[in-house]
């Protein structure tokens, strides 16, 4: 019987450190990953800029031991952009802190001393990112408390883009437009190109992605004219600064000139011309330099009854305009026999 409610206590003890133990990793996991404030930078605006002002870091930790690293603190952001992770601590670069791109704190994206001048920093889509605090130097036990001050500047406070369509709708032009004081700041220091494409953030830097092997792409007075629909990227890139950035933009509003239309009853002696045609079309016809309009209306079929017979040899010009005024190419077709 003693030997039962040894047995009994036993398994209790079991069960309560088991339930303690479950309920530490819970708390562990909760610690290890704690959001922070992350403070928005104007398209000028700097860390130092934001630590100078006096705003509160995002995160104090103090590490005891060589090689220690703190809880992972979390932050979001909406958009795509750069992120930035600058610190400081007792020791004036004895701790860094690691911004990476999952929970786990398995990728690495960036990292930085804590110490004035060091920034870590990385450019991304939106989403969640984090970061930890590591003591890279010192071997006592003295505690070297780290501020750090996290901060985003999002792409679209820098560069955006806007569409306007040709009057017949064939051609639209796309603009990039700098916000007003990075403008100033940069003058003319800067290049853009584009691809038709949607590039993702990751691919800021690919040279090969971009093609800048040929000038072809670049843009120039920041204007460019895409004569399809679709997703077009356009990269800022500075000869005097890694900071780069995306901007992309849909097509949607492009539409296509009409095709050529189709002819029959050129013959000699022939006092109709007909053929097929776009609905809700015009057919313009040039016959000894006289002009006819014939509309398709909801049909694709047409018809131009003339006061004259046609006559061998000659030579009657075609196409096609669209109520946008687009144009189809222009064909001629000679009467036969």
């Amino acid at each position: 019987m003693k030997k039962l409610n040894i047995l009994g206590k036993l398994m209790r003890n079991l069960l309560l450190v088991g339930v303690l133990s479950l309920m530490f990793c819970v708390v562990a996991s909760a610690d290890e990953n704690t959001p922070v404030a992350c403070n928005v930078l104007a398209p000028t605006q700097n860390v130092q800029d934001l630590i100078n002002s006096g705003v509160a870091p995002s995160s104090t930790t103090a590490l005891t031991q060589y090689g220690q690293n703190s809880q992972t603190f979390s932050f979001t952001v909406d958009q795509e952009g750069w992120i930035y992770a600058a610190g400081t601590d007792d020791q004036n670069g004895y701790t860094k802190c690691i911004l990476y791109s999952d929970p786990a704190c398995g990728n690495e994206i960036a990292s930085a001393l804590a110490k004035p001048g060091e920034v870590a920093k990385a450019y991304v889509k939106a989403g969640t990112y984090y970061y930890r605090i590591n003591r890279t130097y010192g071997y006592s036990d003295y505690a070297y408390n780290t501020n750090t001050y996290i901060a985003f500047r999002p792409t679209a406070s820098v560069i955006s883009t806007s569409v306007t369509y040709s009057k017949d709708k064939t051609k639209a032009t796309i603009r990039v437009n700098l916000d007003g004081n990075y403008k100033a700041s940069v003058g003319s220091q800067y290049y853009l190109r584009v691809e038709a494409r949607n590039i993702d953030a990751y691919n800021l830097a690919n040279s090969g992605v971009w093609h800048v092997d040929t000038n072809k792409n670049v843009v120039k007075s920041n204007t460019y004219k895409a004569s399809k629909n679709g997703s077009y990227s356009i990269r800022l890139s500075r000869p005097d600064s890694d900071e780069w950035y995306i901007t992309r933009v849909n097509v949607r509003g492009i539409q296509a000139a009409p095709k050529v239309p189709t002819v029959k009853g050129m013959k000699a002696k022939a006092k109709t011309i007909s053929g097929k045609a776009a609905k809700k079309c015009k057919v313009v016809i040039y016959v000894k330099g006289k002009k006819y309009v014939v509309n398709t209306g909801n049909k694709t079929s047409w018809k131009l009854k003339l006061k004259t017979k046609l006559k061998k040899g000659q030579k009657v010009k075609f196409y096609v305009m669209n109520k946008n005024g687009a144009k189809s190419k222009t064909i001629t077709k000679k009467v036969k026999k």
